[in-house]
């Protein structure tokens, strides 16, 4: 069977060399070669509002749990633990202070007494003290944090409301621990153990909480060296260890994350930890009062129109609506470090994302109202952009109203309609480019001053300078005497009339009017009564010979009809 296997992938890896190249059977072998050529598979998903939450598996076997925490998330805050909130196992502790994450803390002696500085809440540890072979992460309630580098005794500051302290930094101004730092330490540090670490961000703006797990075959946990590159790789600045073991435990939304250790099942009670509270009441918004240009606005309030390749400068006048003021990346905080985000269309050459000093903007405190500017780029080719942005934190999460703006370039085969400075039908322009940039044009050009009642000229006035006078006056002098024409002339005189015996009228106008040598005649009212035979006057003969004719025909086929058309009697 294995013979047969082999046979198998050897024939199919000779036929995908010859196909795609050396790559595939490269690709091919590093699968056929086992655990050794592992991936890791990552899963990432969104644990709570500026909460990023990690899961990988590897095949070496390992089990990673991450966070990654947005400290300019507005309502977020770094919690530890008070004095009288010691001895509490990850969970009981995150269900007490409502903590939406959290992690164990220090390592700590047998009465559950951290070993190195410990504060929570404002409420420093009685007793407790930094020392100069131990380090912590010291936090605000600004969630502003630091972890101690210096290797040397320091003593507690002010602002410091939130310590836990840690015994070895693994991760130093981004340079990783090395081999031969963990064999000097022993097998604390070269045996894979479950552990959990801190770090922060080179600019301070994101805490990651690491929990790896171990000592459940064959999940056996990571040597310090391996952890150091795992928080570089995640993307910490500085990094530090703390209790791991039994000790290590992480809890999301409530609920343990990691798998506990074989030989012991259920969470262990630590003196004190690193949790993470949200508070939803705290919000960041934008209301947008206006949009401005310096290109020429179409119809639609957010439309503008530009040439080919024109410079745009577009302006949005926000006021600060919410409960934490905005501020630029580089700018010490507390704030929110903002930047502006594409969302959809066309981006005209910018970068995706813009901080506020490209934006000419810095700083904007609650309340405030500003504006900030972008030069864009228009398109070469006419027709009609849409660009959509938005303000985003560092999180990536966006707020406010979207801006939104469209970007015309005029088309001669579809004009934009525009309205001239000129008069008359000279109002009625389209929008083209030219030489000198952006012109509405007329659509009907200036014309010379005619009498028509027409303003030809488009300076407001119609038929000015006496253009009518000196038309009539060039008409009179070239009039000449009209051709009478009978068919648009009234009738001054009513021509004789002549009545017929069945009330009719003959109206007979005399004389060759046509010019054609005829007479012509108009009849109207004329009876439908046959030839007229009924009630005339004998005197008129004609109508008398016209009944005797027309009785003569009549007769005459009747006859014919008997005699050789019996059957076309009936029709007569």
């Amino acid at each position: 069977m294995k013979k047969n296997i082999r046979s198998w992938f050897l024939k199919h890896t000779v036929l995908l060399r010859h196909q795609r190249g050396v790559a595939v059977v490269v690709l091919l072998a590093g699968w056929l070669m086992g655990p050794a050529f592992g991936w890791a598979g990552d899963v990432w998903t969104q644990a709570a509002p500026g909460i990023r939450y990690l899961h990988r598996s590897t095949s070496e076997p390992k089990e990673i749990h991450a966070l990654v925490v947005d400290l300019t998330w507005p309502g977020l805050r770094v919690r530890a633990t008070k004095p009288d909130e010691k001895g509490l196992t990850p969970g009981a502790f995150a269900q007490r202070v409502g903590a939406v994450a959290a992690v164990n803390g220090d390592f700590f002696d047998g009465t559950l007494k951290p070993i190195g500085l410990a504060v929570g809440d404002g409420i420093a540890w009685s007793g407790s003290a930094d020392t100069d072979s131990w380090s912590f992460l010291a936090c605000g309630k600004t969630a502003v944090c630091e972890i101690d580098l210096s290797g040397k005794t320091i003593a507690k500051k002010a602002e410091w409301t939130e310590v836990v302290g840690g015994n070895l930094v693994i991760l130093n101004q981004g340079k990783l621990r090395t081999t031969a730092e963990d064999q000097q330490c022993g097998s604390f540090c070269t045996t894979a153990h479950p552990r959990t670490a801190a770090g922060l961000s080179a600019d301070g703006n994101a805490l990651y909480l690491v929990m790896v797990e171990g000592r459940r075959t064959p999940v056996l946990g990571m040597t310090l060296v391996a952890l150091s590159r795992l928080m570089q790789e995640l993307g910490a600045h500085n990094a530090l260890n703390l209790d791991g073991g039994g000790s290590s435990g992480m809890i999301l939304n409530g609920k343990l994350a990691n798998q506990r250790p074989s030989n012991e099942p259920s969470e262990r009670k630590v003196a004190n930890h690193i949790g993470i509270l949200l508070d939803l009441t705290q919000k960041l918004d934008a209301s947008a009062m206006s949009l401005q240009s310096d290109a020429q606005k179409s119809e639609q309030p957010d439309n503008f129109l530009a040439c080919p390749a024109q410079q745009i400068r577009v302006s949005w006048k926000v006021q600060n609506t919410g409960t934490y003021a905005w501020q630029d990346v580089g700018v010490t905080r507390p704030g929110l470090a903002l930047r502006l985000a594409h969302q959809s269309g066309e981006r005209f050459g910018l970068d995706p994302q813009i901080s506020l000093q490209q934006a000419s903007l810095s700083q904007v405190a609650v309340g405030q109202d500003t504006t900030f500017s972008l030069i864009f780029s228009a398109p070469v080719q006419p027709g009609m952009y849409e660009s959509v942005w938005q303000l985003v934190g560092d999180g990536k999460r966006p707020f406010g109203p979207k801006l939104r703006f469209v970007v015309r370039i005029p088309d001669d085969t579809q004009p934009i309609a525009c309205v001239t400075a000129l008069k008359g039908p000279c109002a009625q322009g389209a929008w083209r480019c030219d030489a000198q940039g952006l012109r509405c044009e007329p659509q009907t050009p200036p014309q010379p001053e005619r009498c028509d009642k027409i303003d030809n000229d488009c300076n407001g006035q119609v038929d000015e300078d006496d253009v009518c006078n000196e038309e009539s006056s060039a008409a009179e002098s070239a009039k000449e005497d009209p051709v009478q024409d009978i068919s648009s002339e009234p009738v001054s005189e009513q021509p004789p009339k002549e009545q017929t015996a069945d009330g009719g009228e003959i109206v007979s106008l005399e004389g060759d009017q046509s010019g054609d040598g005829g007479v012509l005649f108009l009849e109207r009212d004329i009876s439908p009564s046959g030839c007229g035979c009924s009630g005339a006057d004998l005197s008129d003969r004609s109508g008398v010979w016209w009944c005797f004719l027309l009785g003569l025909w009549v007769f005459g086929w009747r006859f014919l009809a008997k005699k050789r058309y019996p059957s076309a009697r009936m029709l007569f």
